[in-house]
């Protein structure tokens, strides 16, 4: 039975089996892991990894400062009657926007699902769509005003 890139998501007779250095579920606690991978995505697949370990603290970081900006526009619209409270809200999508966009890393089932490459491109979508969103709500509370 062939195995399935963990790039491309493609099973194929040609997958071969290497060692990288690679962090947690949780981006955490860097390790030798297995991984399959097509010959012609290994250098891809070491790119990535590479910078998912560098970075995996920063991204956890980023991403829960973003929900502590969330929570803190919660907290100011319902304190103060519904501003400044959505501005913020819509000030922490757009920072979780660009942080999913920088750095567009996934949890380990949609890699599973799809590959690593198909999953960066599903995060940097999300992130496109959370900036979106974030615009649209700061456009709407200054436009209510």
């Amino acid at each position: 039975m062939n195995q399935k890139c963990i790039w491309s998501n493609r099973e194929d007779e040609r997958v071969k089996e290497i060692t990288a250095l690679a962090t947690d579920s949780f981006g955490l606690n860097p390790q030798e892991k297995t991984f399959f991978v097509l010959p012609e995505y290994e250098h891809d697949f070491r790119r990535f990894l590479d910078r998912a370990v560098k970075y995996s603290r920063l991204f956890l970081g980023l991403v829960a400062l973003s929900l502590i900006i969330l929570l803190v526009g919660v907290i100011l619209s319902a304190a103060m009657g519904g501003h400044p409270g959505p501005t913020v809200i819509g000030l922490s999508l757009l920072f979780l926007g660009v942080v999913s966009i920088l750095l567009p890393f996934s949890t380990p089932e949609t890699v599973r699902l799809m590959g690593i490459a198909k999953s960066v491109l599903f995060v940097r979508l999300f992130g496109v769509v959370t900036i979106g969103l974030g615009v649209f709500v700061i456009v709407i509370d200054n436009f209510s005003k």
